[in-house]
C-alpha cells in the first residue's frame, strides 16, 4: 500500500499449494519458505519451513510432526502452571548469595558443571542471559539465530543451561538468552545477568550500605514500613520493573529500575535531545 506494507504469495500452478509468503514492511521483508509438503491424515500441509526476517536478518526453521483434527477441550488450551525455576534449600532462612559490588554493580556467583562464574543481578534484564563465548565453553546449544538492536546490532541465540547453582538457591532446565557481553577474560569478569526468571520467584532484599544480597521466599517476606520507607509504583513492561518520575519537569513514564546500571541515573540521548534543558 501507500505506507509500505503489503503481503505476497507465491502458489504451485499444478496443486495451488503457498511455496512461499512474504510479509512486506518498510524496514524489511519477512518470507516463510514452505520446503517440503506431507500429508497429515486428509490434510496435505507444509512439513518443513524456512522463515527469513530482513529487518532483524534472522532465520529460523520449523519442522511439523503432529496435525490432529477433531474437537477442542477447554483443558487443551487452559493456561499452564508455571513452572518454579527457583528452588530454595528446605527450612532455611534468607540465603546470602556472597555477591561483590563493584562500582555500584553487583556480581553473583554462579556454578554451572562444576565451574563457577560470576553473574551482573540485573533488574533491567528481560532474562538470564550468557556469553556465546562461555556457552560454546560448556558445549550449550545455540538455536533460534537472529539479530537484534540495542544500541548496535548483534547476533543472539536460545539455549538451554541443565543446571545452575546460585548460593545454594538450585536452578534447572533455564532457557537464557545467549547476548555478547563484551567482558574480558579474567575469572571475576561477568559472564552473564541474572534478570527476570531468576528475580521474579524471590524476594531479594539489596543492602548497598553494608554490600550484601539476601534472597528468600516472596511468600515469606515482609517489606519494612515507616517514615523512612519510600514505596515506588512499578509496572512491569516487558518483564523490567518501570516507574514514572519527574525529571526537572519533564515527565517520563519508562524509567527502568536497573540494578545493571552503572551509574546511579543513565538517560538515553533521545530523552536528553528532547529535554536539553534538564
Amino acid at each position: 500500500d501507500g505506507n509500505g506494507y503489503g503481503s505476497r504469495d507465491y502458489l504451485d500452478p499444478g496443486s495451488y499449494l503457498v511455496l512461499r509468503h512474504d510479509e512486506i514492511g518498510v524496514a524489511g521483508t519477512t518470507t516463510t519458505t514452505n520446503t517440503t509438503f506431507a500429508r497429515f491424515g486428509t490434510e496435505v500441509l507444509p512439513a518443513t519451513w524456512r522463515v527469513e526476517d530482513r529487518q532483524f536478518n534472522g532465520t529460523k526453521t520449523y519442522a511439523r510432526t503432529h496435525f490432529v483434527t477433531g474437537e477442542t477441550s477447554n483443558a487443551d488450551v487452559s493456561v499452564p502452571p508455571v513452572r518454579q525455576i527457583v528452588s530454595l534449600p528446605a527450612g532455611t532462612t534468607p540465603i546470602d548469595l556472597h555477591a561483590r559490588f563493584e562500582s555500584g554493580q553487583i556480581l553473583v556467583p554462579v556454578a554451572i558443571a562444576g565451574r563457577t562464574f560470576f553473574f551482573l543481578l540485573d533488574s533491567g534484564a528481560s532474562a538470564i542471559t550468557i556469553d556465546p563465548a562461555v556457552a560454546r565453553e560448556l558445549d550449550l546449544p545455540l538455536v533460534n539465530a537472529r539479530h537484534e538492536i540495542a544500541g548496535r546490532r548483534f547476533e543472539t541465540h536460545d539455549t538451554i543451561i541443565p543446571a545452575m547453582n546460585v548460593g545454594g538457591l538450585g536452578m534447572h532446565d533455564i532457557v537464557a538468552s545467549v547476548v555478547p557481553l563484551g567482558t574480558g577474560r579474567k575469572a571475576s569478569d561477568p559472564v552473564g545477568l541474572l534478570g527476570f526468571d531468576f528475580l521474579a520467584e524471590l524476594a531479594v532484599r539489596i543492602d548497598y550500605e553494608h554490600e550484601r544480597v539476601l534472597a528468600m521466599d516472596a511468600r515469606s517476606y515482609k517489606p519494612p514500613a515507616g517514615t523512612d520507607v519510600s514505596v515506588l509504583a512499578v509496572r512491569l513492561g516487558s518483564k523490567v520493573p518501570i516507574v514514572s518520575a519527574d525529571l526537572g519537569g519533564a515527565l517520563t513514564q519508562r524509567l527502568i529500575v536497573d540494578t545493571g546500571s552503572p551509574s546511579a541515573l543513565l538517560l538515553f540521548d533521545y530523552f536528553s535531545r528532547r529535554h536539553g534543558d534538564v
